[in-house]
């Protein structure tokens, strides 16, 4: 047997959303999408308007966070991590009634998250 977590798929129709919102004037777009039973099963982070560095690192860090949770971390172990990270674009969010302010963009992402996608118990997978 091996140590290695299982992956779960996400179905091929998914619910979820899109999510545009302005960081002190910055625009972002966080993409959601759900297994069948309404839990979080991928994000995607579009910054467009920026650099490829900066696009790449957000998506890459979003693809990391849906590995994660595809392989069955709860969402609160990423928002209890990633949760008052500082660092810029920071400040008043715009678009968004759930998040006032923020720290970074990844503090916006897990403190959306966290008012959207209710705590619930792991799968346990096979």
């Amino acid at each position: 047997m091996s140590d290695r977590p299982i992956r779960k798929p996400l179905p091929n129709r998914r619910k979820g959303y899109n999510q545009k919102v302005s960081i002190n004037g910055q625009v972002f777009y966080l993409r959601t999408d759900e297994y069948q039973d309404g839990r979080l099963g991928r994000i995607r982070i579009d910054a467009a308007k920026y650099g490829t560095t900066l696009r790449g690192l957000l998506e890459s860090f979003a693809q990391s966070v849906s590995i994660g949770l595809q392989c069955g971390i709860p969402l609160d172990v990423f928002a209890a991590e990633f949760t008052d990270t500082s660092f810029p674009p920071d400040g008043f969010v715009e678009g968004d009634p759930d998040v006032e302010k923020c720290k970074s963009i990844l503090d916006y992402i897990f403190r959306h998250l966290a008012a959207n996608y209710p705590k619930k118990p792991p799968e346990v997978l096979p």
